[in-house]
């Protein structure tokens, strides 16, 4: 009940967040390409592109 409405104003507020379908995202990363990044640099333990 009233979840459209929650989901919509969801959105506004947090445009850049993708979509409940795809796997939630670490709100840690806020863009979604450098999350990628983040974990593969994370997986070898090195951060030198930051």
């Amino acid at each position: 009940a009233g979840f459209g409405l929650r989901d919509k104003t969801n959105v506004k507020r947090h445009r850049r967040n993708p979509p409940p379908s795809p796997p939630p995202q670490p709100e840690e990363d806020e863009e979604e390409e450098d999350a990628e990044v983040a974990a593969q640099v994370r997986a070898q333990g090195v951060k030198t592109f930051r």
